[in-house]
């Protein structure tokens, strides 16, 4: 996009708009090719739009496969025998998988594009862009390329926008389940919010620093998803520093609620990195990471705490329980266990999960406490909240099956304590049908 920042993108955009549909009406019956930079999706349907009006004859769209293999194949597949529309616009060029590969064959079947009696529109960002001009550069000289923009104020917006629906995704969530940016904004997320970074710091001197601090806290949950793990913490850590700044600039001497909650969900996710390390490391250094994890997850429920959101404190404290059950720290799950029943009592939408939950900490500590008939209890109550919670749709099906697992494993262990093996093994039997593999506790099938 362009460097300078840009005051009138409304008359850009327009004379851009304006230059394209007269080329379009000039190109009928004719192949002509013509680039168009664009680098949100918003905005493309929009000038879309806005096309079709200034160009009323009909024009065809393709929204190419990630699978595809050759781009003048596609369109070929995509045409009927003889058929010739007045355009053809193509979008999804960015996220072909072979994307190199499939620009090689198009540098090199070039001419075959020739014999296209209509004017050809791919719809590209500025990356796909760039590599359309490493990897196909004898096409893309046959190209006029036209380019349409957000305003500095539009951009700002738009990435508030887009931190701010991660935010309220991740606190509807809490501890229950890693929901992945892609999956809350979409597949092409990344590369939008990150064009429109670079975009937004060549026009200003410096982001805003809470804006700065939440982009980074998007590009580590990035990272996380693609388990660059290192990465993943370097940027949350950059994510905390930032939002501490921020909340104790003049006139802010003492951080605001909001800004707590921010570093509440930080903290929080930088404990889920370390749990991750924790389980790659566990014949080796994984005390330590489960220690670390154990810090930051505390200091998360602390922010929540102070910013007087017990809502968020019910919502992410038994990720710290499960920590503490890996250190098999007893006395401080007990306890927690306790506080996180009273907590998950009062109404909510995953309460009943974590109610659930709640219970199955309980039991392993009486287990561990040789209190077998009160761990044998627990485990009961345990599985009848989990199976009376009504599960949300948005809730992965596997995060029930694996405290499933769980619980029917802690009631066989207790019930084997009593002097039960027959219907301990019927509970283990139940957990093998009803739990996914994956799910059950490793020493099941050790039993």
């Amino acid at each position: 996009m362009s460097v300078h920042p840009i005051k009138d993108t409304i008359a850009l955009n327009e004379t851009q708009l304006n230059t394209l549909s007269r080329t379009l009406r000039l190109s009928e019956g004719q192949f002509t090719l013509l680039l168009v930079r664009c680098n949100y999706t918003n905005l493309r349907s929009s000038m879309v739009q806005q096309l079709r009006q200034k160009f009323p004859l009909p024009i065809r769209e393709l929204y190419l496969q990630p699978s595809i293999q050759n781009l003048y194949g596609a369109i070929q597949g995509e045409l009927g025998q003889g058929e010739e529309p007045a355009a053809l616009m193509v979008y999804g060029l960015e996220s072909v998988n072979s994307l190199d590969e499939v620009l090689d064959a198009t540098n090199f079947a070039r001419e075959s594009f020739r014999n296209l009696e209509f004017p050809l529109v791919l719809w590209v960002d500025d990356k796909t862009w760039q590599r359309m001009n490493r990897r196909a550069q004898d096409f893309t000289s046959w190209a006029t390329t036209y380019e349409f923009v957000l305003g500095t104020q539009e951009l700002l917006e738009f990435l508030e926008a887009k931190t701010q629906r991660v935010f309220g995704e991740v606190q509807k969530f809490g501890s229950l389940q890693f929901v992945p940016n892609t999956k809350i904004l979409g597949t092409g997320s990344r590369s939008e919010i990150e064009l429109a970074y670079q975009d937004l710091k060549q026009r200003l001197t410096k982001l805003p620093t809470e804006l700065e601090g939440s982009l980074q806290f998007l590009f580590a949950r990035y990272c996380y998803a693609k388990y660059d793990i290192n990465l993943a913490i370097q940027k949350y850590q950059k994510s905390l520093n930032l939002w501490r700044k921020s909340s104790h600039k003049p006139p802010n001497l003492h951080p605001d609620l909001t800004h707590l909650e921010w570093q509440g969900l930080i903290l929080f996710h930088i404990g889920l990195c370390e749990i991750y390390q924790a389980n790659q490391n566990r014949y080796g250094t994984g005390k330590k990471e489960w220690e670390r994890a154990k810090q930051h997850l505390q200091q998360s429920v602390q922010r929540f705490k102070i910013a007087q959101r017990q809502d968020l404190v019910a919502k992410f404290i038994n990720k710290l329980g499960e920590v503490l059950s890996q250190l098999e720290q007893w006395d401080e799950l007990w306890e927690l266990a306790i506080a996180s029943r009273k907590l998950h009592q009062s109404p909510g939408e995953f309460n009943q999960i974590l109610l659930a939950q709640d219970y199955g900490f309980l039991a392993e500590v009486s287990l561990h406490r040789s209190q077998w008939n009160y761990s044998k209890e627990l485990a009961e109550v345990a599985l009848d909240v989990l199976m009376r919670a009504n599960v949300s749709e948005a809730i992965d099906s596997s995060i029930c099956n694996q405290h499933q697992g769980r619980f029917l494993w802690l009631l066989a262990e207790s019930l084997e304590k009593l002097s039960q093996p027959t219907v301990a093994i019927q509970k283990l039997e139940w957990a093998k049908k009803a739990t996914i593999a994956q799910y059950n506790p490793g020493y099941i099938w050790l039993f």
